[in-house]
């Protein structure tokens, strides 16, 4: 398991040496800065910023996402003069919840599985987390993104 783990974060630090990172703060930060400033602003870094790390959380370990993306966050907040306590909170908000969508992506969910089957229940697989997972994220996603626009844009 350490193994998977110290792969996952080798892989974000060659997203962040190739300039992948850079390039993604670049692309969020144009899509927000292409709304209106004021509310339709912040809602606009929300979704995108929410949704973005859910969706990256699910495919890659969500700590060393958090950790790569931690510098884009603050160059959103520095070149669209956007809340940086909002930004966090969807960024971290997305993170942890887009790492329940499949079994590798936290390390909760591995050891999950590991004391399952430790205890004698059928082994849960990739694809019997998945079915599980993704519903249960979208959910959580869903309603997570009412609260943030609740609490910050509306």
């Amino acid at each position: 398991m350490l193994l998977f783990f110290a792969g996952m974060f080798v892989m974000v630090e060659g997203a962040v040496e190739l300039g992948l990172m850079r390039k993604i703060a670049a692309l969020i930060t144009l899509i927000v800065q292409s709304v209106p400033e004021g509310n339709p602003q912040k809602i606009a870094a929300i979704e995108v910023l929410l949704r973005f790390s859910a969706i990256f959380s699910s495919v890659l370990d969500n700590i060393p996402y958090t950790i790569a993306m931690i510098p884009v966050m603050q160059q959103m907040a520095n070149e669209s003069n956007l809340d940086i306590t909002m930004l966090t909170w969807a960024l971290a908000f997305g993170a942890c919840l887009g790492g329940n969508g499949t079994l590798t992506t936290a390390s909760a969910n591995i050891v999950t599985a590991g004391l399952s089957a430790k205890e004698g229940h059928d082994p849960i697989g990739f694809m019997a987390w998945l079915y599980s997972g993704v519903p249960v994220t979208i959910a959580t996603v869903a309603i997570d993104n009412v609260y943030l626009l609740l609490l910050y844009a509306i």
